[in-house]
């Protein structure tokens, strides 16, 4: 067994073996903004391709001709490169990925290529030769970006449009826009149905700091991510929420509760969790799939809404983590809610008719 040793400077993302290529050649992508080519049985570097950006996901062709890259990226900044391994020219390339290309597939004759990825989990399907898109399979669903919940706890609100951060410096503080609610009591003691947010509606959001309490996270000495999770009040640490690739793998949200007794916070693949100010977990809110994007509490305390990549938005009883309703809302209007118990009130279409899609060139459910 061979062991390429310091092969790149930042983490691989991406590795690949050609199977019908001329010689014993894997491909490798990095966090460290190169694609390389190598020798698997001597180990010798053969290429290296340099970039402006990190590279998450690598792909090669059948015969190792063709090279695709994708980007870390949002907005202007995805693409994924198509490069001619022996000249190391770029030959096309697709952007038609509003956000990072999590996975590529080339077809049996290596012409057409599906990758999957952006804002909205699209699938495009495209021509290797020339980047030029042919059709989508895409979702109706939107990730809720935005979560808040109203000061009686008795309305629900969020918001599914992403940050635009382009030629702007990122700041994790700064929160999505709120731009719907909904009732969970109305008048005749029914659920309501989602409306556009009222000019004079003021949501609880997330509180990171309350009380002389400050909530931040912090990579570890030895990391890049943010896996620790700093409880402090003045110069004294309380506690250190920790989280690894067991736990959510890093903190993507967090909260105080209103009485500044308790930490909710979230991570990666729906990992949700109720913490004392000592970071001793209390339990887990079991319910999400994706990435946690946001959260709050009610001023009495007792409920908790969350908002997630996995396109819904929850409400639960903070004491005991129980789920008390789940919510979707499509992007093209249609929306139901649910609970654990199997009670649901959805939109006309709301309970046949909020799934997949398939366009020819545009994504007909973009809003």
């Amino acid at each position: 067994v061979n062991a390429i040793r310091d092969a790149h400077k930042g983490r691989i993302y991406g590795v690949q073996m050609p199977r019908g290529a001329a010689e014993p050649i894997i491909v490798t992508g990095s966090a460290d903004r190169t694609v390389k080519v190598w020798n698997y049985r001597s180990g010798k570097g053969l290429k290296t391709f340099k970039f402006k950006r990190k590279i998450r996901r690598v792909r090669v062709n059948s015969t190792g001709s063709r090279i695709l890259a994708g980007s870390v990226g949002e907005h202007d900044n995805a693409w994924v490169s198509v490069l001619d391994a022996s000249s190391g020219k770029e030959v096309a390339r697709y952007k038609g990925h509003d956000r990072t290309p999590r996975g590529m597939v080339l077809s049996d004759n290596d012409d057409i290529v599906y990758s999957a990825g952006g804002f909205h989990h699209e699938i495009d399907v495209w021509k290797l030769s020339s980047g030029q898109r042919m059709g989508r399979l895409a979702g109706a669903g939107r990730p809720v970006q935005a979560v808040g919940i109203s000061n009686d706890g008795k309305t629900l609100f969020w918001g599914q449009k992403p940050i635009d951060w382009s030629g702007r410096k990122y700041n994790f503080n700064t929160l999505a826009e709120i731009t719907h609610r909904v009732s969970l009591q109305t008048v005749h003691d029914q659920l309501g149905v989602p409306e556009r947010v009222a000019g004079g509606d003021k949501p609880l959001r997330t509180t990171r700091k309350s009380g002389g309490i400050t909530l931040k996270r912090e990579k570890p000495k030895d990391g890049r991510f943010y896996t620790l999770l700093r409880i402090r009040k003045g110069n004294s640490t309380l506690g250190t929420i920790v989280r690894d690739k067991t736990t959510g793998h890093i903190h993507t949200a967090y909260t105080l509760t209103p009485d500044n007794k308790h930490v909710v916070t979230g991570g990666e693949v729906g990992y949700l969790s109720l913490h004392r100010l000592d970071g001793t977990k209390v339990g887990d809110f079991l319910g999400h799939n994706g990435n946690i994007t946001d959260l709050a509490t009610s001023a009495d305390g007792r409920l908790l809404v969350s908002g997630s990549q996995d396109q819904t938005f929850k409400l639960w009883d903070i004491k005991t983590q129980k789920l008390l309703l789940s919510f979707f809302v499509a992007g093209n209007g249609e929306w139901i809610a649910w609970t654990s118990t199997g009670h649901y009130a959805s939109s006309p279409n709301g309970d046949r008719y909020i799934g997949w899609v398939i366009n020819q060139g545009v994504d007909a459910n973009a809003q």
